[in-house]
């Protein structure tokens, strides 16, 4: 097996031409030094932060309520709708040229993994503009860290606050509660417990989810009477729900923030936990139906790092290679256009290649940023290569081969999948009637389709 294409075809965003021959000698050693290396954020490093368009859904808030005393509120909701899609539009494009450009891939594969696991969808229309600052604020900078930092992180952000109403979660018998009659909203608790930490079969109650959700009570977003807090996440104590709350089974006593860290820090240590991250992390890198072996081997790890990050992530590339099976995780649209222009040029689509991408996405049905629940994109082959998903791929395929002039497929599905390209594959690009068609023909193989 061609170790280095495996490697770059499984653990990165797509290889590009020469790099396969650049780490042959020893690619699994090349892969562990990258994921030791700094996160290279160059490309988006500029992008409007979490505040900037908090400052811009304020200012559109406050105009609107101006024009409506003039008849005004539709113009001024048109203008201020234009310049937030216009910001996330610039959001999505370079999001998008950071996976392609950029050198640490395996960096952009594994945020790509963290952030569908704490998803945060743009589906709502009033969270969409926060999607991708949540994630360059929340996910990518705690890749070198532990698994407990980057859930506090997620946690707290006030994308997540507002995606999943715990913004306007109240405690019935806070101040708040009490005076405004407000309700306790559960849905961040649920989430948390189920999709971010313990798994659905951990066998906590709806007790639980209750009791921890009283615990998230008061974490809200500033800005309404405090400018200076646009943008961020606040502890709002009028709002949290005052005396001692119960999560499986242990007390946590007093009130304020220092509830919801201990409970966090009592969540990542579970037993369960550790498990559910090694089992989704054993489904992305290595199969559907990951070997139990390889589960128990990642969870092991976990548990003895206290969920050191880069540990667990060169446990998994260890173990992706122990069991190495090429080509069984299906590329979702995005990772196949990216490895697409990867393998070739962003120039495969013209000047405006990256303004063009997320509208592709949406055709092929990945609309950015936008999963279609807190569960984040599916990681299975059956959700993505339907008949409809690879004619999808095939459609697009086409429309990249016609762009390109003489592009010798053969020699480039050689150089970026070594003895990895099978012999079918290579046969039928022979047989191709033009470069054109042998390009297209490339692009919509089982190589390209998966990694």
């Amino acid at each position: 097996m061609d170790r280095a294409a495996y490697i770059l075809s499984r653990f990165t965003m797509g290889g590009k031409v020469g790099q396969r021959h650049d780490i042959a000698g020893s690619p699994l050693d090349w892969a562990l030094e990258e994921v030791d290396k700094t996160f290279d954020l160059t490309i988006i490093q500029d992008l409007p932060d979490t505040r900037s368009m908090a400052t811009i859904m304020r200012e559109m808030r406050i105009a609107r309520q101006n024009a409506a005393r003039s008849g005004r509120k539709s113009e001024v909701s048109k203008s201020f709708l234009q310049r937030l899609r216009k910001a996330f539009a610039k959001q999505a494009q370079a999001h998008f040229r950071q996976a392609v450009e950029n050198k640490t891939s395996i960096h952009d594969r594994l945020a790509l993994f963290w952030a569908n696991h704490f998803t945060v969808s743009g589906s709502n229309n009033i969270v969409r503009p926060f999607v991708p600052a949540y994630q360059r604020e929340a996910i990518y900078p705690n890749l070198n860290g532990y698994f407990g930092q980057m859930l506090w992180a997620a946690e707290t952000h006030p994308a997540m606050l507002l995606y999943l109403d715990n913004h306007i979660s109240v405690g019935p018998n806070s101040r708040a509660g009490k005076r405004r009659g407000k309700d306790l909203n559960e849905n961040l608790a649920r989430e948390i417990l189920e999709l971010h930490t313990l798994g659905v079969d951990a066998g906590y109650s709806q007790g639980d989810v209750t009791s921890f959700a009283k615990i998230l009570t008061g974490w809200t977003i500033g800005g309404r009477l405090d400018k200076s807090k646009v943008g961020q996440s606040v502890f709002h104590g009028a709002m949290h729900e005052p005396g001692n709350h119960q999560l499986l089974g242990k007390t946590y006593r007093g009130a304020g923030e220092e509830q919801l860290k201990t409970a966090l820090g009592d969540l990542v240590s579970h037993p369960s936990t550790a498990e559910f991250i090694a089992r989704k992390l054993a489904i992305h890198f290595i199969a559907d139906n990951p070997p139990e072996s390889a589960v128990e081997a990642l969870t092991k790890t976990f548990h003895e790092t206290n969920g050191h990050l880069p540990s667990l992530h060169k446990a998994v590339l260890k173990q992706a290679m122990a069991h190495a099976q090429p080509f069984v995780k299906a590329r979702t649209p995005h990772e196949y256009l990216t490895a697409s222009l990867r393998a070739l040029s962003p120039n495969s689509f013209g000047e405006n290649a990256y303004k063009i991408m997320p509208r592709i996405l949406v055709e092929m049905g990945q609309r950015p940023f936008s999963p279609p629940g807190p569960d984040g994109w599916p990681d299975d082959a059956a959700s993505w290569i339907s008949p409809q998903g690879i004619m999808r791929r095939v459609n697009i395929a086409n429309a990249i081969a016609t762009r390109m002039r003489d592009q010798d497929a053969r020699s480039l599905m050689q150089d970026i999948y070594g003895d990895l390209l099978s012999d079918d594959t290579a046969q039928h690009i022979r047989r191709a009637e033009s470069a054109t068609q042998g390009l297209a023909i490339a692009l919509a193989s089982p190589e390209m389709l998966f990694r």
